[in-house]
């Protein structure tokens, strides 16, 4: 039987969750994401969260048996002319890979747009990551760019493939 997720958007009250998940996910040593040389405060997670507490932004978690196993964050533009962008983060452990929870999460991100009028999804995925991208496919994303050797990992330069999704008007006056 799966364990039970539950998807909301985080609260500062998340903090320390947030640093244990962290810990976690860096353990893995992904070659897929990025790594930073240390984990961060409980202060620095506490602001990290802060930013997210606009209309503009959300950070959503994945919940299973109290602890956190995925996040996405989205943050829309917000230079007049691309507002009506977004561009969105996610990560999810090991464990808790090929559950849906991607995909749910990616859902979430959707209906969070369509409230806030954004039409256009966007985000930043490794080369390294296939199944990141089958993921973002199956959920209407297109290849957009690509930023050849962008990013070093382990010694190596992988591209940053670009990649985003049309979000279609639902309401009235859409258009």
């Amino acid at each position: 039987m799966r364990d039970p997720v539950q998807i909301r958007p985080a609260t500062t009250s998340d903090a320390e969750k947030l640093l244990a998940y962290v810990t976690e996910l860096r353990a893995e040593r992904l070659p897929t994401i990025f790594r930073y040389p240390n984990s961060p405060t409980l202060d620095e997670e506490l602001a990290f969260l802060r930013r997210f507490q606009v209309e503009s932004a959300e950070y959503f978690v994945a919940e299973a048996h109290g602890a956190i196993v995925a996040n996405l964050s989205i943050s829309a533009h917000r230079h007049p002319q691309t507002r009506h962008n977004a561009s969105l983060g996610m990560t999810v452990l090991a464990p808790y890979r090929g559950r849906g929870i991607g995909s749910s999460l990616l859902e979430t991100a959707v209906s969070w747009c369509e409230d806030r009028r954004i039409r256009r999804l966007e985000l930043e995925v490794l080369s390294n990551n296939p199944a990141a991208m089958r993921l973002y496919e199956r959920h209407q994303f297109v290849h957009e760019g690509r930023r050849v050797g962008a990013i070093e990992v382990d010694g190596n330069y992988v591209d940053a493939i670009l990649m985003a999704r049309q979000i279609i008007p639902s309401g009235p006056g859409d258009g």
